[in-house]
């Protein structure tokens, strides 16, 4: 549509003073006549853990309803409860290209606001979909409310058609209970891209994956059912690792204590179903807190993905924590996917090209001096086999280049 032939284009344009800066003076309300569901509500609120940041994140869709064509929204919003807002986005929404999309935070009042006009591009069509997702960090437990709210000057809940008359459509106030919680995170000592997402791995390699715990209430016994949707043949869970030795190795390190009597039973190979829990017979329940309650171990043979999800085993056992009073809670759960790299490991060979030589000296020097990426897989950078990288292997390995010094060496740990 070419709306510069509209007589009123102008105006339009001036409508962006409707959402962010004063009523229009000729708004005319039309909440009551509007054919439902013209709405704003919250839906598919997640859970997820930020690789980079060790964090675990709380991500809130924000949906919209409209039945007919809009030129403009504004949806103003407050929050509160046990959280910290760490930005909002248009991305992946409906109006995501629009002419005149905006955010506005006002992290001294706990208010934001999304804000769109469409000038010159297509109005938006009738329909329903994301408008856009708020990303919280979570501090405590406790309940996350969202309500709308006028954000100065005078900006509204408003949506806006092309002739141009505003109503307010219906609003779903947000009440979500940050509860206890299993999701996952890489286990310390995992070699990482620097955005946390992707684990670096000679092939042959071991990735170890944390299931953690975040439990408000006491707790004398679990059930956790997973399984890797991902699962073709090339990263698989390491069943010498995960077995049911007293006490399996999965729970060292753990929350977990020994006398707990836990245990793991894998349901099935293909696809790896793996269970794994315990009860507090005589031993004391887990108190509140946040860790692991295992690491689960997989072997990769080349590259891939760790798609990890909770299910009903076929005996239907459930994800479930048990309190005190036996009663059964089931938690909140993070499904997470995680990207594997499978390296070649040549001593010193930091590029791949199976040679060692000038060229892998500089990704060794950037990453010690730099914050590059780690090499992959990193031992191939303790040329010396010390169980170090530093300068030592840079001095090493320049001897080799340059003064036929002694090769790097093949580390066996």
């Amino acid at each position: 549509m070419n709306r510069s032939k509209k007589p009123w284009a102008k105006a339009l344009i001036l409508s962006f003073a409707v959402i962010l800066s004063c009523f229009p003076c000729f708004s005319v309300s039309h909440a009551d006549s509007q054919v439902l569901p013209d709405s704003v509500l919250f839906e598919g609120i997640s859970y997820y853990f930020d690789h980079s940041a060790q964090e675990l994140k709380l991500k809130v869709p924000v949906i919209f309803v409209n039945s007919r064509y809009l030129i403009a929204i504004s949806a103003p919003f407050v929050w509160s409860g046990p959280v910290s807002l760490d930005s909002a986005s248009f991305a992946g929404g409906r109006v995501e290209h629009a002419d005149v999309p905006v955010v506005y935070v006002d992290s001294l009042n706990n208010k934001l606001m999304f804000g769109m006009v469409q000038t010159t591009g297509p109005d938006i069509p009738a329909g329903r979909g994301l408008l856009g997702t708020i990303y919280f960090s979570i501090l405590d437990a406790g309940y996350l409310d969202i309500d709308t709210t006028f954000f100065p000057p005078s900006s509204r809940l408003q949506f806006q058609d092309n002739h141009p008359i505003d109503w307010t459509p219906e609003f779903v106030q947000l009440h979500f209970h940050i509860q206890d919680i299993v999701y996952f995170e890489p286990a310390p000592g995992s070699q990482l891209s620097l955005d946390g997402d992707t684990f670096y791995v000679d092939s042959g390699g071991d990735i170890r994956v944390n299931v953690n715990l975040t439990n408000l209430i006491n707790v004398f016994a679990f059930n956790v059912p997973l399984t890797d949707e991902c699962y073709d043949g090339t990263i698989f869970l390491d069943s010498l690792k995960n077995d049911r030795t007293a006490p399996p190795l999965c729970f060292e390190g753990s929350r977990v204590p020994e006398d707990w009597g836990a245990q793991v039973l894998n349901l099935d190979l293909y696809p790896p179903w793996i269970l794994f829990g315990g009860i507090a017979v005589t031993a004391d329940p887990l108190p509140p807190g946040d860790g692991p309650l295992a690491t689960l171990t997989f072997t990769a043979l080349d590259s891939g993905s760790v798609c990890l999800d909770t299910f009903f085993t076929p005996a239907q056992i459930l994800l479930e924590i048990v309190d005190q009073y036996a009663v059964s809670h089931i938690p909140a759960f993070a499904p997470d996917t995680f990207q594997v790299r499978t390296c070649p490991y040549i001593p010193g060979d930091l590029n791949w090209d199976q040679i060692v030589d000038l060229l892998d000296l500089p990704l060794l020097i950037y990453y010690l001096f730099r914050d590059w990426e780690a090499p992959c897989p990193l031992k191939a950078a303790d040329v010396n086999c010390d169980q170090e990288v530093g300068l030592v292997d840079v001095v090493y390995l320049i001897n080799y280049i340059f003064r036929s010094g002694p090769p790097p060496q093949t580390c066996e740990y």
